[in-house]
C-alpha cells in the first residue's frame, strides 16, 4: 500500500461522509488497513482511482458536483496542492486505462483474424476428409466388385474390365451418408 490518509481526510477528498469511505474500505472498493488502535488508513492512489471510475454520489444518488467539495475549493479556482496532485494522478491513470483499452481492442482484432484463419483451415480439412472418404468408398466398391466377380468364377482380366466399365460412385453422392 502506498501513501495513506486518514478516514476523515479521505472523506474530505472524496466529498463524501466518513461512513461512506469506511464502507468502501470494508467492501474492498478502496485499499485500506485498520491499525491496532482501530484507525482506518486509506490508500490515496486507490481512492483516487476509485473516484476516477465512480464519481461520489450525494443525496438520493445524485452525482456530487466537483465544486461542492468540503472546504469551499472551486474546480476553477483555488485548488490545493493535494487536489492538483490527485488530478495529475487521475490523468495518468486515465491515460494508462485508455492505453490498456487500445491494447485490448488490438488483441481482439488479432484474435478475430486468428479465428477466421482457423475456420478456413477447418473448412479445408473438412473438404479433404470428404475427398478421402469418397476415395475410400470407391476402393471399397472396387474391391467388393472384384470379390463378387472372383466368386462367380470370372478371370482377373474380366474383373478389371468390369471395374473399369462401371466406375465407382462419385464422392458427392456419398455426402450425407
Amino acid at each position: 500500500m502506498g501513501p495513506t490518509v486518514g478516514l476523515q481526510e479521505a472523506a474530505t477528498m472524496a466529498a463524501v461522509s466518513g461512513t461512506t469511505v469506511r464502507r468502501w474500505a470494508q467492501a474492498g472498493v478502496v485499499a485500506a488497513s485498520k491499525s491496532d488502535d482501530g484507525v482506518w488508513q486509506i490508500d490515496r492512489q486507490s481512492l483516487m482511482a476509485h473516484l476516477a471510475v465512480e464519481p461520489p454520489r450525494g443525496l438520493h444518488g445524485a452525482t456530487a458536483r466537483p465544486d461542492a467539495r468540503r472546504g469551499g475549493a472551486s474546480a476553477s479556482g483555488d485548488a490545493s496542492p493535494e487536489t492538483e496532485g490527485a488530478t495529475e494522478h487521475l490523468r495518468v491513470a486515465l491515460t494508462e486505462a485508455r492505453q490498456r483499452v487500445s491494447d485490448l481492442e488490438r488483441s481482439v482484432r488479432e484474435l478475430q483474424v486468428d479465428k477466421n484463419a482457423l475456420h478456413r483451415e477447418k473448412d479445408e480439412l473438412h473438404r479433404q476428409m470428404g475427398a478421402l472418404h469418397a476415395e475410400f468408398r470407391a476402393y471399397f466398391e472396387a474391391d467388393k466388385r472384384r470379390l463378387e466377380a472372383e466368386a462367380s468364377g470370372k478371370s482377373a482380366a474380366d474383373v478389371l474390365e468390369e471395374i473399369m466399365t462401371h466406375p465407382a460412385t462419385p464422392w458427392w453422392k456419398f455426402w450425407g451418408d
